[in-house]
């Protein structure tokens, strides 16, 4: 087992022990207690009702930071991303690439926010390609968009691609996907991606919020997300997440399932470059 795998099992049963419900107890009153209900009852209605509200509104507010009620799978991402999140090479990073200019090899991921095994690939597997190969400058990576799935994945592959104009670009995707994750199966298209969130996502990292306004509404801006795009369509590329692997002239179109798979892909094609 590797150290990451006990990390998470560790997360996990701690993650239960704490998600464990408490019993809790309760005590009656004196039996003479009498009330008038017919004098003070709709006081009482209204003050639960506006209780109710409140509370609604205040789990509304913190359900971006709360993960208590997600399923495992996405607790497990959340935290992956997390971690990767703090382990991102931050001197190798330029707006939509990580890693070196002078790596052998050239990586371009094609992606869409909405898509939920471009998060698993996101979560669990891109932090260990980093770990071998970006921090090694034997591989650059290279995000491009593919919004595929509809209107909210252009409008978070535009909003990712102004967070890139204030050199926040992996931050940003990163708080997409942990959003992504907490949506759990909730179908695309239903407001995780609306204008508002994301501009309230670029609050909460601390962007210059009303240039990234500005940025979202610039024909630039989608303009700069159709290229990616259209690049796609000359790879040939049909859906998310796509790889095209570059090794000087030579590109590979590839959509390995494990980092296992990774390993013996890079391996190979950097055991060529070693050889020219």
């Amino acid at each position: 087992m590797t150290n990451r795998q006990s990390r998470r099992d560790q997360n996990r049963q701690a993650r239960r022990q704490k998600s464990r419900p408490q019993r809790g107890s309760s005590s009656s009153g004196p039996n003479n207690f009498s009330f008038d209900f017919k004098k003070y009852g709709f006081w009482i209605i209204a003050a639960g009702l506006a209780i109710g509200l409140l509370v609604v509104v205040i789990v509304l507010a913190n359900n971006r930071d709360d993960n208590s009620q997600l399923s495992e799978e996405s607790q497990l991402f959340v935290e992956e991303l997390h971690e990767a999140l703090v382990r991102i090479p931050t001197q190798l990073v330029s707006g939509q690439e990580m890693g070196s200019g002078d790596s052998p090899l050239v990586l371009e991921v094609f992606a869409d926010f909405q898509c939920p095994h471009c998060l698993r690939h996101a979560a669990i597997i891109e932090p260990e390609i980093v770990e071998k190969y970006v921090k090694t400058e034997k591989l650059r990576l290279v995000f491009k968009h593919f919004p595929v799935l509809g209107r909210e994945s252009v409008l978070a592959a535009s909003a990712a691609t102004c967070a890139g104009e204030q050199e926040k670009f992996w931050v940003y995707s990163n708080s997409l996907f942990k959003e992504k994750a907490r949506s759990g199966t909730e179908p695309p298209n239903r407001g995780l991606f609306s204008e508002e969130n994301l501009i309230s996502i670029a609050t909460d990292l601390g962007l210059d919020v009303e240039l990234f306004k500005r940025c979202q509404k610039s024909p630039e801006t989608l303009s700069a997300v159709s290229k990616n795009e259209s690049l796609a369509r000359q790879y040939g590329l049909t859906g998310t997440p796509s790889f095209v692997l570059r090794n000087g002239e030579k590109a590979i179109v590839l959509n390995p399932a494990s980092f296992e798979e990774w390993e013996a892909i890079l391996d190979e094609q950097l055991e060529l470059v070693s050889e020219q």
